[in-house]
């Protein structure tokens, strides 16, 4: 199942999923969270405005801002950082996949913040900026979540395998 995290989350505590990889959960005395670590997320634009950083929440507040739906960690991370300057996004379109929103910021639908690792192609290719930002925008953490009192072997094995994929590719900050 791809979703967001607070909806892998509750599927958890439903019992109708045995492990999921969550962003900034909000955590419950019935589920483990292992940390994997921090994943490091920066504010993203179309290359074809033109912006460069550092921007802070009134440099951002009149765009276009594409987000995961309310409640989502992404939602809580970008309301967050605008909540710093007293200041809500005044142009907010939501997009549950984190993949698409990456897409609409590279084909210059609107600003967004982005896994710096999924960023790094489009940043590449031309197509999007990274910016840094003040403040700086807090990394997401990374967990891997299941039930306590589940002692399946098969659970410890994927823990480790995404564990050390991750570790493989450089997803993760130390």
């Amino acid at each position: 199942m791809v979703s967001t995290s607070t909806t892998l989350e509750a599927a958890l505590l439903r019992d109708s999923l045995d492990l999921a990889v969550l962003l900034n959960p909000i955590g419950d005395e019935r589920l483990r969270l292992t940390p994997l670590g921090s994943q490091p997320t920066s504010w993203v634009t179309p290359a074809s405005w033109g912006m460069m950083g550092p921007v802070g929440p009134k440099d951002l507040w009149p765009l276009p801002i594409i987000s995961n739906p309310p409640s989502s960690a992404m939602h809580r991370q970008i309301t967050g950082w605008f909540a710093t300057a007293g200041l809500e996004p005044a142009r907010l379109s939501v997009c549950t996949s984190v993949a698409v929103i990456a897409e609409l910021v590279a084909g210059g639908i609107g600003a967004g913040l982005l896994p710096i690792p999924m960023a790094a192609r489009y940043v590449a290719e031309g197509s999007m900026h990274l910016l840094s930002s003040a403040p700086v925008v807090e990394n997401g953490r990374l967990f891997i979540s299941y039930r306590i009192g589940v002692d399946d072997p098969k659970v410890t094995t994927v823990v480790r395998s995404i564990g050390r994929v991750l570790q493989a590719i450089d997803y993760l900050e130390a």
